[in-house]
């Protein structure tokens, strides 16, 4: 019988066997498609809760809520500050206005443009993340991208304030520069946050799903808020990049406050010892997970084959929303233009934006209820497939009312209301599920792997759904 190793970080006890070796048993301890392990593996996550300490108040729930927000946020304060960057491309020798017709054409094509970039460069440097998340320490990855993205977001804050007019590609091109490197960072943030989540239980993994919901309605509020409580596009900007700082700021923060949590310790603690990085006891008193790191190599291959449905699922889901969302979907104008300041001005924000944004949130909340199952993953898929049916839709309601190469079908301004409410609340929720459950098909010791593998998956569905995107309002 093995000498049990004893460990204490941030004052959580936890024990381990020094030459610990999962058993048979613990290594068929997974989920397989076909194979009935639910039994087994609920146990398994019931007697991790009893051993760990209680997530009092539900902090740690909270601060994996807001890392979540913060992981979309970058890019959904781009996308939703749609009558900022219109304005600042306009066509500077005539009196601006909001009417499509009027558009040049980087106003109807820069949200796609944006897409591109910031959604190729993410899958890229989430490749890199999962190669070398065995060797960076997670403090390294989570802290390092988020003071990046706030010091991008100071210099876009600075020039909402600056005039651009003479030298308008100049400003697309900083722009276009500044959405690559704020979502480079975001990749490493959210492939390394996704990786801590898969270690701990199936609510928190829910918790940064959920959070990043909230990344998309917040931007959207703060849109339509910054509108009505300014006078002019550029200080409507201001206000709103504003608060995309202090946020960036709030979350840092609410990292840094995670390994003080027993309850977060507990998991990541025993994750380390796991994946062979360090035994617990080699644990300084300053050093905790988040400065670990693991030099084991992780078997690739073999963990995306048992992840490979999820992974798939997760990259077709986010592939058709980024498609429609928002390129497609932001150029759908309003029919009645009997109210010229809600036809104008709010029309956009709040049916594409914040009704998706809302319906996105709902479905990524409601994730919780999980059904369909891990085990019926073919239900999964069809409903995955089933929402490729949106592009018509979408296509046959008021896009670019004067460039337009379809006739109208659906001349009503609620079509693309419901159809938005449909389409948002099937990203949420069929999103979630399919995150939720892709590493819980893995052994405890490769779920971080597994995590980071999934958000790389769902950034390739984000890259693939951007050039999509291009070409479909292009043929539009």
């Amino acid at each position: 019988m093995m000498a049990p190793v004893q460990g204490s970080v941030n004052g959580a006890v936890v024990h381990f066997d020094e030459d610990y070796t999962p058993d048979e048993s613990e290594e068929d301890d997974r989920l397989i498609p076909g194979v009935d392990t639910a039994t087994d593996h609920g146990a398994c996550e019931r007697l991790d809760e009893s051993q760990a300490p209680k997530d009092s108040f539900n902090i740690v729930y909270i601060i994996f809520f807001i890392l979540g927000m913060c992981s979309l946020l970058p890019w959904n304060m781009f996308i939703t500050a749609n009558q900022y960057f219109s304005y600042k491309l306009r066509n500077t020798t005539s009196n601006y206005t909001a009417m499509l017709d009027e558009s040049t054409p980087l106003q109807m094509m820069f949200e796609s443009y944006f897409a591109v970039a910031a959604m190729v460069p993410n899958i890229l440097i989430m490749l890199l993340n999962l190669a070398l998340q065995h060797r960076i320490s997670l403090q390294v990855r989570v802290v390092v991208p988020l003071i990046g993205m706030m010091g991008l977001f100071i210099v876009t804050t600075i020039l909402t304030r600056i005039n651009t007019d003479e030298w308008q590609t100049e400003f697309f091109i900083i722009c276009i520069c500044s959405i690559v490197l704020i979502n480079a960072f975001g990749g490493v943030f959210q492939g390394s946050i996704f990786g801590v989540a898969g270690v701990l239980p199936k609510r928190y993994m829910q918790a940064i799903m959920s959070g990043q919901g909230m990344g998309g309605i917040l931007p959207s509020l703060l849109s339509i808020i910054s509108i009505a409580a300014s006078h002019t596009e550029a200080e409507s900007a201001f206000i709103y990049f504003l608060c995309a700082v202090a946020c960036m700021a709030v979350t840092l923060f609410a990292f840094l406050v995670l390994p003080r949590m027993k309850y977060a310790s507990f998991y990541l603690n025993r994750h380390s010892e796991l994946t062979k990085s360090k035994r617990i006891e080699d644990l300084e008193s300053t050093e905790s997970f988040e400065k670990v790191k693991h030099h084991q190599r992780p078997p690739f291959f073999e963990i995306f084959w048992k992840i490979k449905i999820p992974a798939l699922m997760i990259l077709l889901i986010f592939a058709e929303t980024i498609a429609l969302f928002p390129g497609t979907i932001s150029s759908i104008g309003a029919i009645d233009r009997s109210n010229k300041n809600w036809a104008n001005d709010y029309f956009t924000p709040v049916m594409c934006f914040l009704t998706f944004n809302l319906m996105d949130f709902t479905g990524r909340s409601l994730s919780v209820i999980q059904w369909p199952t891990e085990k019926n993953m073919i239900l999964l898929t069809i409903l995955s497939v089933l929402r490729l049916g949106f592009f018509p839709l979408f296509a046959l309601c008021n896009i670019h009312p004067t460039n337009r190469s379809f006739n109208v079908v659906f001349n009503n301004d609620a079509y693309p209301f419901v159809f938005n409410v449909l389409f948002g609340f099937s990203n949420g929720y069929l999103g979630s599920l399919v995150m939720i459950y892709g590493p819980k098909f893995v052994d405890l010791k490769h779920s971080e792997t597994a995590g980071v593998m999934m958000a790389l998956f769902l950034s390739g569905g984000l890259a693939i759904g951007s050039v999509i995107s291009v070409v479909f309002v292009k043929i539009i």
